[in-house]
């Protein structure tokens, strides 16, 4: 019994790599969303497939942050993991804001422990790499330009821009989280 279910463990997570999701993007939402909830009720037996975690680590199938979308999953763009922030990481949180729209999972799964460790699985960025680096760093330069989403605004709760000053301390504390 043990074998016949290993093989149909297998066997299930061969169709779902070669056949389901590369197709992800062309699923309905609701299909969508009934996959990714089949993906992490089963992740404990499926990781182990290599086919399976190369099929997910290319494939499109992360919700991430959107402007033009409600907190929902349905709807939200989709982004391959090797394409999203784990919001985990402080410095990149810090950086390029909780919630940055395309950088990081959308909020069901980011507020998850199990969909992070399946994400990190499949090649979500946790660390900040070059690419990363990159991003965050023509962040503090717009908010040294006078970008209004620096830190200081933010967190001011005013809503009117820093000053000058106030600008450069928040860059210069964004560059020392680097």
């Amino acid at each position: 019994m043990g074998s016949e279910m290993c093989i149909r463990d297998s066997s299930h997570a061969a169709l779902l790599a070669r056949e389901v999701i590369p197709r992800f993007g062309h699923l309905q939402p609701s299909e969508q969303g009934a996959l990714r909830a089949h993906l992490l009720e089963r992740w404990a037996e499926l990781r182990a497939e290599r086919a399976l975690r190369a099929a997910l680590g290319a494939a499109a199938w992360v919700p991430v942050t959107s402007t033009s979308t409600s907190a929902a999953t349905a709807g939200a763009p989709l982004r391959r993991p090797c394409d999203v922030l784990d919001p985990r990481n402080g410095a990149l949180v810090a950086l390029l804001g909780d919630g940055a729209p395309g950088h990081f999972p959308a909020p069901e799964l980011a507020a998850s422990p199990a969909w992070l460790a399946l994400l990190a699985d499949v090649g979500m960025r946790c660390d900040v790499d070059a690419d990363a680096f990159v991003l965050c760093a023509r962040k503090v330069e717009a908010w040294a330009l006078g970008a209004d989403d620096a830190p200081a605004a933010r967190a001011g709760g005013s809503g009117d821009a820093p000053a000058r000053g106030e600008r450069a301390a928040a860059a210069e504390r964004a560059a020392r989280l680097l």
